[in-house]
């Protein structure tokens, strides 16, 4: 019996992977953001006031900021990729959308947009020698993989003290192009006065356009503690700061039947991308391990890289490649249920960073540490790959959107099957932006070569749908069943002026 393709997905990576264009291609921000279900439900309210220290990389929180540390905040997005460079996994990312994300304004208008407020911190009962040793650190950057804030665009941090009153203690403005690709640290100090005492809080603010995605700023490894100078930017702390490669050379998801154990279908090697956050320069050797799973049942599949020996050496300061050996492709065809696989791979640092410590004591030598703080959370980075009906060179999730700018303009990708199979549906994500897309029509195009107009085998007008939230992707069945040689192209074609955008991913590269 011949096998069925349920679905291709129309990738979103539309400058990095095998794609063809008959206009220019514009890129626009995001109006949606993924889980608004979340945002909506998403509650915060002051728990009893924290004591020091006060950390935050945003490594374990998911959508939204942890509300145990912040008091509100669920404006501000933290996801995996629209940060650049951070110095650990996800990054809190503000832009001109609310917690819906709906734009704040539907006029074009300009004024404070996200803010990312702290729960109340007891800085009253600092010993008295340590009152001048208090220090807030982080890490920003901005534009990354989103939209670059213009010079009227600022971001600002701010202290409270004790009269209620919100200081600006630092601000960045927008219109360069400065620390768009790397992330910079700051530190500034808490003085004693005023600013210690028992409900201290400090928040992020954001100032630019208010009727969508726009003016991205993030921000990474809030931390503020005793026992600091100016001069004190580094921890002991090797971090995962990207998410492992797909395990696949040029898709995410690959049906399993075209699969079927090729080694040619795999990279040589699965990486991730580590940080250290140690001086410059310092020399750390490091053990890590690479597994993946079956994602049902959580069995062990293979485990590509796992040793009790230091080796890899992470250097201060500098981002570090940490490459798998290839994986068991006989172990993972052994694995599959029912011709579908849903596989999770596992990056791990296996060499344990400190626990943040307060002190050492001057009689035992030993350190004394803070129980809940524990700077090991940023060391394991999980991924999906899919085996399954369907081909996907996207990591289901874009950053941006883009579209061509020319009525009639088109675009088409490049697939390229190891087998024959049957064509019977195309997703598609088209995402919410500042236009309103939903309604509009354009044609969808399938091509056996780009040569000539003979080799279209198959075109059919398609309708947008609204978008209720990221990320989520339109079924369009073909109106017949296409039997498919070794490659085809995929692509749209744009009948009105308006541009029809549909999601960029940018931090995934399947480009050649």
């Amino acid at each position: 019996m011949r096998n069925e393709l349920r679905r291709l997905i129309f990738s979103v990576s539309l400058w990095t992977c095998s794609c063809v264009l008959w206009a220019q291609v514009i890129e626009v921000p995001l109006k949606h953001r993924s889980g608004s279900e979340t945002f909506r439900t998403q509650k915060t309210q002051i728990i009893d006031t924290l004591a020091l220290p006060f950390w935050d990389d945003f490594s374990t929180s998911q959508l939204v900021p942890d509300s145990s540390k912040w008091l509100a905040g669920v404006n501000v997005n933290i996801n995996r990729g629209r940060g650049l460079n951070p110095p650990s996994i996800n990054v809190a990312t503000f832009d001109g959308t609310d917690q819906h994300g709906i734009p704040y304004s539907d006029l074009d208008l300009r004024g404070e947009a996200d803010s990312l407020v702290s729960q109340p911190i007891n800085l009253s009962n600092i010993p008295p020698g340590l009152r001048n040793t208090l220090y807030f650190s982080f890490f920003w950057q901005k534009k990354g993989n989103g939209e670059i804030p213009e010079k009227t665009d600022s971001l600002r941090l701010q202290f409270k003290d004790h009269n209620g009153v919100w200081n600006t203690v630092w601000s960045a403005v927008g219109g360069d192009t400065l620390y768009i690709e790397n992330f910079k640290q700051e530190i500034i100090q808490v003085p004693f006065g005023p600013l210690q005492h028992a409900g201290f809080q400090f928040r992020f603010q954001s100032y630019g356009k208010l009727t969508g995605g726009y003016d991205n700023w993030h921000i990474d490894y809030v931390l503020l503690r005793t026992r600091r100078d100016e001069n004190d930017l580094y921890l002991r702390d090797r971090t995962l700061s990207t998410y492992p490669t797909s395990i696949f050379k040029d898709f995410t998801a690959i049906p399993f039947e075209h699969y079927c154990g090729r080694a040619e279908n795999f990279r040589d090697s699965t990486s991730i991308t580590g940080f250290s956050l140690e001086p410059p320069g310092f020399p750390a050797s490091i053990r890590f391990a690479a597994q993946i799973f079956d994602a049902s049942s959580g069995n062990l599949i293979d485990e590509m890289n796992n040793t009790d020996e230091d080796g890899l050496l992470f250097n201060g300061q500098l981002f570090t490649t940490l490459q798998a050996n290839a994986i068991d492709t006989i172990a993972l065809n052994n694995a599959k249920t029912d011709n579908s696989l849903v596989i999770l791979t596992k990056f791990f640092i296996r060499t344990k960073d400190s626990l943040m410590f307060d002190f050492i004591n001057p009689v035992s030598g030993d350190s004394v540490f803070f129980d809940d703080l524990d700077l090991t959370v940023n060391d394991t980075a999980t991924a999906l790959v899919t085996l399954d009906r369907h081909y996907a060179y996207d990591d289901g999730s874009a950053e941006t959107a883009a579209g061509v700018n020319a009525k009639n303009g088109q675009l088409a990708y490049l697939y390229v099957l190891p087998v024959r199979d049957t064509l019977t549906d195309i997703q598609i994500y088209f995402p919410n932006v500042e236009s309103d897309q939903a309604d509009q029509s354009l044609r969808l195009k399938i091509w056996s070569r780009l040569n000539n107009q003979e080799n279209i085998t198959h075109t059919q007008t398609i309708f947008i749908s609204a978008s209720d939230s990221l990320d989520k992707f339109t079924n369009y069945p073909l109106s017949k069943a296409l039997l498919l040689g070794d490659s085809l192209f995929i692509g749209i074609q744009q009948t009105g002026l308006v541009p029809v955008f549909i999601g960029l991913d940018k931090n995934h590269n399947t480009g050649d």
